[in-house]
């Protein structure tokens, strides 16, 4: 197909990666006569697993263990609260916390500290939670509160399409599609500094799954157990889906691209060792140590100050297995080849003591050397002489 000038299309390219890690793309154009910036890089990773995180309070859940543990993609692990190692859960893609008692204060911190980092949880709340607890952590996170407890038969009535969990999952519901019921619940009370998306709602409009944002990570809050006591959901063929697409959009895919000259810092895993070790960019025999500054469990990489070439570059940490790869482009407004006219400069630019050379025919270096030397009269001076030194020789000699 062709793109008329200044216009756009809008298509999709559909390919599959057999194997697990980073890849090149590029996108180009055939654009003649216009023979430059017709190529757009980017870069991206397949992952090999997705690591499921499951902190019980007691038994593990019989539903979270068939569904992530019939897929080879997922690795399931399942941890008593009690028995937790804090400092492990950064290497999760996805944390559920499965009917806990309490949210003991170091766990929150812990959760706090990994949505921060990019994590994401989903909460199943016991129904008899000592809610002081839980509400402390949820506020934290600019959460709405768990508020009274309600039982009996409620079918839920919406869902949101919108929310990314249940986006392109269902190619069409019917309007009389029956969704889960549930027999007892929280409700739902506070956060008005929230930034609270209902996903799952009842007639009433009360929320059965909110979804949160909180820095760089992602909260599911769900109203009720995953327990068929509480709720058929479980069982219900949502959930599936549902659980699976919450675990693949867990694995953040970061930014395709970046674009040189607009400041933008491109962050990568704080896997420094040391004081000494220092993240490398090369392209091909060239290589950089571009500045970079440490930040928690992030390192910001400026990469601006030292490339200045569209491409594709791989990022190491010398002594260890680091390796990524950034693609950089050029800002696709350099290459902009809408121009103002010269009527509508003049009127811009009207009073300020600047002129626009409309002399397009010409050749540009000798007008601009016209305009430096001003008016020029030397000729004309040297014409004027050559007259009157001719007219006075004529009169000498016709004179009487």
């Amino acid at each position: 197909y062709s793109i008329e000038p200044g216009g756009y299309t809008v298509d999709t390219l559909n390919f599959t990666m057999n194997q697990p890690g980073w890849y090149k793309g590029e996108v180009s154009i055939n654009d003649h006569p216009i023979t430059f910036d017709n190529s757009y890089f980017l870069s991206f990773k397949v992952e090999a697993n997705n690591r499921v995180l499951a902190i019980n309070e007691g038994k593990s859940n019989r539903f979270l263990n068939t569904l992530y543990r019939n897929d080879d993609f997922f690795i399931l692990d399942n941890q008593r609260v009690n028995q937790l190692d804090y400092a492990s859960l950064n290497q999760y893609d996805i944390i559920i916390l499965n009917s806990l008692q309490s949210i003991p204060s170091g766990l929150a911190s812990a959760l706090r500290e990994y949505m921060e980092n990019g994590g994401t949880i989903a909460m199943y709340p016991n129904m008899n939670a000592e809610k002081e607890s839980y509400n402390n952590f949820l506020t934290s996170v600019n959460a709405t509160q768990l508020g009274s407890t309600e039982e009996r038969n409620q079918i839920l009535s919406s869902i949101n399409m919108k929310q990314g969990i249940f986006k392109d999952v269902f190619e069409d519901i019917p309007d009389n599609i029956a969704l889960p019921n549930v027999k007892s619940r929280f409700r739902f009370s506070g956060g008005t500094r929230t930034t609270k998306e209902t996903i799952l709602s009842f007639q009433d409009e009360s929320a059965f799954l909110n979804g949160f944002n909180y820095k760089n990570g992602d909260l599911f809050l769900f109203a009720s157990p995953l327990d068929l006591e509480y709720t058929d959901l479980p069982s219900h063929a949502l959930f599936v889906p549902m659980m699976y697409k919450m675990a693949l959009n867990s694995q953040k895919v970061g930014k395709l691209s970046y674009t040189l000259g607009s400041n933008e810092m491109v962050e990568v895993q704080n896997r420094l060792t040391s004081s000494e070790s220092v993240y490398r960019i090369k392209s091909g025999d060239k290589e950089m140590i571009p500045p970079q500054k440490a930040r928690g469990a992030k390192v910001m990489l400026d990469l601006d100050k030292q490339i200045d070439k569209a491409g594709i570059y791989e990022l190491t940490l010398p002594e260890t297995d680091y390796n990524r790869l950034v693609a950089l482009n050029y800002d696709r407004r350099e290459s902009d080849l809408a121009a103002l006219s010269a009527t509508e400069l003049n009127d811009r630019f009207q009073g300020d003591n600047i002129g626009v050379i409309s002399s397009v025919n010409q050749n540009l270096s000798d007008v601009v050397q016209g305009l430096n030397r001003g008016v020029v009269l030397w000729k004309l001076c040297i014409i004027f002489v050559l007259v009157f030194i001719g007219a006075e020789i004529l009169l000498l000699r016709l004179w009487p």
